[in-house]
């Protein structure tokens, strides 16, 4: 019998993985990712080093080289700043600004050059714009009263490259922007992330129906509580049955133990007025208890709402994680038997 060199195998092996047609990113949702299960494969990363017969975790994303778990994202040009003078409180003097572009996963692109722009005692607002890149889900963009390293930062819209500053400098959200391009995990090579792909993957399942909720306070869905690890990263997906009332609508939120990590979430289902299809995506959130866009009315029905959130954690992130829903502070909501959750950790 004529034996098969660990290269050929290696060959066979790839071969073996089915690629979708490319498409185009704007086409895909960027929390509703094609995420088959473990596989085993092997080859050469872009460095030369062989694998084979490695568990790998395959993100199926919409470009050329098809299989990743970070979407490669460039330094956008500076951006574009126009004054309004309708609304808003933003300061005379100089303002500069500065892109990131952040994919679906977080990981965020290098910064852009600086732009500047002087306003006056009349100006209400500014309305900065990216250039778009390829495979951005949003952008950071980072404001200073000066050329040095800015501390505040707003976020677009998912899927838009447009921020509109509205408050003074200072009164933006702090933070400390990123020197360079980050990515999801350090094995990353740009076509197949070789190594274990997740660790460890837990259900939450609600066995009876919570008591009507009618607070707008974020409250426990009970049995949706997990353990969470220190600079683990995180997927949470759930189908979350909730019955309204009259003019009732739902909110959804994270809680946690540890210190809060970067996570993004999306919200789709009977979102819109009396139960139309809507998708709520939440843009990159840096603390616990962060509610999700109210969906319309929900009534007298019952609706079922998958939930998504990707979870980028922290050196002391690690601890209890919780799912929780808000109603309005007057109509009830009542979360129903047969919710359930997977978090499904990923490094």
């Amino acid at each position: 019998m004529k034996r098969l060199s660990i290269a050929s195998i290696a060959v066979l092996a790839l071969a073996a993985v089915s690629l979708a047609p490319a498409q185009s990113p704007s086409a895909i949702n960027p929390l509703y990712q094609n995420t088959p299960p473990l596989q085993q494969v092997g080859g050469q990363d872009l460095s030369g080093n062989s694998y084979f017969g490695k568990s790998v975790w395959m993100e199926q994303q919409a470009y050329s080289n098809g299989l990743t778990i970070g979407m490669p994202i460039a330094a956008p040009a500076a951006p574009a700043g126009v004054p309004g003078y309708t609304t808003g409180t933003v300061a005379a003097g100089s303002n500069y600004a500065t892109c990131v572009a952040v994919d679906w996963a977080g990981n965020l692109g290098t910064p852009s050059a600086v732009s500047s722009l002087v306003t006056t005692s009349n100006t209400g607002f500014i309305t900065w714009t990216c250039t778009p890149v390829t495979n951005a889900a949003y952008y950071q963009v980072w404001v200073n009263s000066s050329t040095s390293t800015p501390s505040y930062f707003l976020t677009t819209t998912s899927l838009s490259n447009v921020a509109v500053q509205t408050l003074p400098i200072a009164s933006n959200t702090s933070g400390t922007i990123n020197t360079a391009a980050t990515s999801g995990a350090s094995a990353f090579n740009g076509r197949v992330f070789f190594g274990q792909g997740f660790s460890d993957a837990s259900a939450g399942v609600l066995t009876a129906s919570m008591t009507a909720q009618t607070t707008a306070t974020l409250t426990n869905i009970t049995g949706m509580a997990w353990t969470i690890q220190n600079s683990k990263n995180y997927k949470l997906a759930c189908d979350i049955i909730v019955l309204g009332a009259a003019s009732s609508t739902l909110q959804f939120g994270i809680n946690g133990s540890g210190t809060a990590p970067t996570y993004m979430s999306d919200v789709s289902g009977p979102t819109g007025a009396a139960l139309a299809w809507g998708d709520l995506v939440q843009a990159q959130q840096t603390s616990w208890q962060q509610k999700t866009t109210a969906t319309g009315a929900i009534g007298a029905n019952t609706g079922d709402f998958k939930v998504y959130y990707l979870i980028q954690g922290g050196a002391a992130s690690g601890g209890t994680l919780t799912l929780q829903t808000a109603a309005n502070g007057t109509n009830a909501i009542t979360v129903t038997a047969g919710s359930s959750c997977i978090l499904t950790q990923l490094n």
